[in-house]
C-alpha cells in the first residue's frame, strides 16, 4: 500500500482486522515480522517513535492532567529543543486552529471530551509531523460531537496539509473525511480507492456488505452478451459483466437499496421492475426502510422521507425498480 503525500487516508474494517496494527508499525510501537516499511522513501524499520516524523493522536486523549493546556501542547516542543521564544506563539497558534485558544490556562479535568480531544490535535499537530496518525480519535465521542468533529479534522487537514492516517470501524466516518479508503479484512487490504468508488464499485462481497447496506443475492446464470443475470428464476439486467467472463460460480448481483424506487404500478422506463409483497417498513427520519417479498427473495429498499403522508402497510402489494447500472455483479 502506497498513501499518498498530503492525503487523508482510513484504514476502515471490523475489529481484529489489523488496522491497529499498521498504525502501531508505522508509528514505531511494533515491528513488522517482514516487509519493508517507507516514510519519505527511506526505511523506518529498527527507528524509534522518537526518531520518526510521526505522531499520534489515540482515542484516550493521553493528556497530562498535571499540566495546563498550553503545557500539554508545549510538551512536545520542549522535548525537541525549541527556542524558548518560540513555543509560546506555536502553542497559540495551534490551539487557535482548534478553536481552543480561550482554555489555554485550564487542565484536562476542567474540559468535556470533545474539548479535550480538541487538545490531543493541537499538541500533535504544533509538533509538524510528516504523518499523523489518528487511532479511532472520536470513538469515545457521542454522535453529535462525532459527526462535528468529523467536520474539524477536515478543516484541520485542509488547513496544514499533513498526511492523516485514520483508523476507524465507522464506514459512515471514513466515506465522510476520506480521500482514499483501504478496507481490511482478516489482515488483509480487500480494496483501496475513493470513497465514492469503494462504494459504486465494490470488488468484493466483503466490501459490498461493509460499505453501506446491500442486497446480496446469489446468481443462477449469466449472459455477458445480452448482460443479464437469473437470479431466483428471475432476469436481472445488469452493466458491468467481467465478474461473468469465467462463469458464474460464486458470483452474485448486489442492489443498493437506496437505489430502488417504489411505485404503485409498473415503472415503464426503469430496466428492472419487479412486483413485491411489503413485509415491514420502518421510519428511520429523513429514511424510511422498506423490506418486501420479492419473486427471488427479501429486497431491502431506503426511500427519501420529504414529510409526505406515507404509510406503507404490511402485506400491501407494490413495484420494486432499479437501473441495470445500479445492479453489481461481483465474485
Amino acid at each position: 500500500m502506497s498513501i499518498k503525500e498530503g492525503e487523508f487516508l482510513s484504514l476502515l474494517g471490523p475489529s481484529g482486522c489489523g488496522k491497529t496494527t499498521i498504525l502501531r508499525m508505522i508509528a514505531g510501537f511494533d515491528e513488522p515480522s517482514s516487509g519493508e516499511l517507507l516514510i519519505d522513501g527511506s526505511s523506518a524499520l529498527g527507528k524509534a517513535p522518537d526518531k520518526r516524523p510521526i505522531n499520534t493522536v489515540f482515542q484516550s486523549y493521553a493528556l497530562f492532567p498535571h499540566m495546563t493546556i498550553k503545557e500539554n501542547v508545549a510538551y512536545g516542543l520542549r522535548r525537541k529543543r525549541w527556542a524558548k521564544s518560540r513555543i509560546p506563539q506555536a502553542v497559540q497558534d495551534s490551539l487557535d486552529m482548534v478553536n481552543m485558544g480561550a482554555y489555554a490556562d485550564r487542565y484536562p479535568a476542567q474540559l468535556s471530551g470533545g474539548q479535550q480531544q480538541r487538545i490531543a490535535l493541537a499538541r500533535a499537530v504544533v509538533n509538524e509531523p510528516r504523518v499523523l496518525l489518528l487511532d479511532e480519535p472520536l470513538g469515545a465521542l457521542d454522535l453529535k460531537l462525532r459527526k462535528q468533529m468529523q467536520l474539524e479534522l477536515m478543516r484541520i487537514h485542509r488547513q496544514v496539509g499533513t498526511t492523516f492516517i485514520y483508523v476507524t470501524h465507522d464506514q459512515e466516518e471514513a466515506l465522510v473525511m476520506s480521500d482514499r479508503i483501504a478496507v481490511l479484512n482478516g489482515g488483509i487490504v480487500e480494496q483501496l480507492g475513493s470513497p465514492r468508488s469503494l462504494y459504486d464499485s465494490p470488488r468484493s462481497r466483503f466490501v459490498a456488505d461493509f460499505m453501506g447496506s446491500s442486497n446480496i443475492f446469489e446468481i443462477d446464470s449469466g449472459d455477458s452478451k445480452a448482460k443479464t443475470v437469473s437470479v431466483g428464476g428471475v432476469d436481472i439486467s445488469v452493466q458491468n459483466t467481467e465478474a461473468l467472463e469465467s462463469g458464474t460460480d460464486n458470483c452474485a448481483v448486489i442492489i443498493r437499496p437506496e437505489r430502488i424506487s417504489v411505485t404503485t404500478g409498473a415503472k415503464a422506463d426503469a430496466d428492472n421492475c419487479v412486483r413485491g409483497r411489503i413485509v415491514e417498513s420502518a421510519f428511520l427520519g429523513p429514511m424510511i426502510l422498506i423490506l418486501a417479498e420479492v419473486p427471488f427473495g427479501t429486497l431491502n429498499v431506503k426511500i427519501p422521507y420529504y414529510g409526505q403522508d406515507t404509510d406503507f402497510e404490511q402485506g400491501e402489494e407494490l413495484y420494486f425498480s432499479w437501473q441495470a447500472s445500479d445492479a453489481i455483479v461481483i465474485k
